[in-house]
């Protein structure tokens, strides 16, 4: 999959919004491109947040809107040529989408929010995976549970110390925080030394509920509420292998891309990785890193 992702990705949009108006399957769309099912399903999920058919069946109630104009066009001859088998199908999928019927919205047009088709632009590739562009998000105040240490940069390159730490709690600790609310999700707290250039704490953990105190060795540290902007990273590879090494180039994008073009400021000394296990493999993993923001 090496720089291959977006490309990919802009095949299976391209096939698809040339086949809005014709039958398509997953079968039809994963023989044509020759991938996988499993990996056309795996990749269109991670990348776009919805699955191949549901992107589908929004983008084809999306572009019927503007055939709901012309009133020469009967509901039922909308619906077959966006390959809905009944009317009532196409109507149920209409309301369901949109909180309205396809007549209501031709007797009286509104503003509806849209399914696009998809920007591939916002996929960046890199050598084993791929970087979405952010998105934003308020996220209330949580505790993080887990083992803390002073990463030194240059260590951490050479030996990857942090991935040290992070599988130590996993093994050791992981299980053992019962409390947590979200136990099947990873967390990893960068806060921002004095020197920031040579070292920051790495806390390597995990979300909580607790609000009594841990037992050493593990120590919790309280997050508030704040803004963020969410950085997606989709990997080939197992969660293990996450390291310094592939999200350097994450963090050189946010630096010299990302930071020189945005009007937010962070607003923050700290930042954090969180990881949903369950969704990763030996061969997958997908990760998240929130900057908070300062939202004005």
């Amino acid at each position: 999959m090496e720089q291959t992702s977006r490309k990919c990705i802009e095949q299976i949009v391209d096939h698809i919004e040339n086949s809005l108006r014709e039958p398509v399957s997953l079968d039809d769309i994963a023989a044509s491109l020759y991938l996988s099912k499993y990996h056309l399903v795996r990749l269109f999920k991670a990348v776009t947040g919805q699955s191949v058919m549901s992107y589908v069946r929004n983008r084809r109630l999306s572009v019927s809107l503007s055939d709901l104009l012309l009133p020469d066009l009967r509901i039922i001859d909308i619906a077959q040529n966006y390959y809905f088998s009944y009317e009532q199908s196409y109507s149920r999928a209409f309301r369901r989408l949109f909180g309205i019927s396809p007549d209501e919205y031709r007797k009286e047009p509104r503003e509806l929010p849209v399914t696009l088709k998809f920007d591939v632009g916002m996929v960046i590739d890199l050598p084993q995976g791929i970087l979405l562009a952010p998105r934003y998000c308020s996220l209330p105040a949580f505790r993080v549970i887990g083992l803390e240490s002073l990463i030194r940069h240059d260590e951490n390159w050479r030996t990857k110390s942090a991935n040290a730490l992070g599988l130590r709690f996993y093994k050791e600790y992981f299980r053992k925080v019962s409390d947590s609310f979200s136990s099947g999700t990873y967390v990893g707290l960068v806060t921002y030394g004095e020197n920031r250039a040579i070292a920051n704490l790495y806390l390597a953990g995990i979300e909580s509920r607790a609000s009594e105190e841990v037992l050493p060795p593990l120590i919790s540290r309280d997050i508030p509420d704040n803004s963020y902007a969410v950085f997606r990273y989709v990997g080939f590879h197992g969660p293990t292998e996450l390291s310094i090494r592939n999200l350097g180039e994450i963090y050189d994008l946010i630096d010299n891309v990302w930071y020189k073009t945005t009007r937010l400021t962070q607003s923050a000394p700290y930042h954090f990785e969180r990881m949903e296990l369950a969704k990763c493999s030996s061969t997958y993993c997908e990760a998240e890193i929130y900057i908070p923001v300062m939202m004005t």
